[in-house]
């Protein structure tokens, strides 16, 4: 929880800095390279949790599936993927 907290607060201070001062944009290249290069590493994340998924499914549906799991981190992954995935969408 620690290490959350401080690179919240990092990201918030750094954020108030940079609306204060901002600086012009020299390169967007490198901000498309970084996006491409975090959606490629998600989208194999979630595929990698998708097929996990739905291994576990067993012909159920999803909700059956997870109110049965003993075992919360497979689809919370997929949760989580599926939600960094929409994020990174919506910033294009």
């Amino acid at each position: 929880m620690l290490i959350f907290a401080l690179g919240s607060g990092v990201s918030i201070y750094e954020g108030m800095v940079h609306i204060q001062s901002p600086e012009p944009l020299h390169d967007p290249l490198i901000n498309y390279a970084v996006l491409a290069i975090a959606m490629t590493l998600e989208g194999a994340s979630w595929a990698i949790a998708m097929k996990d998924f739905n291994a576990k499914r067993a012909g159920e549906n999803w909700w059956q599936t997870i109110r049965r799991s003993k075992d919360p981190a497979s689809f919370i992954v997929l949760f989580e993927d599926s939600a960094a995935h929409e994020i990174v969408i919506m910033r294009q």
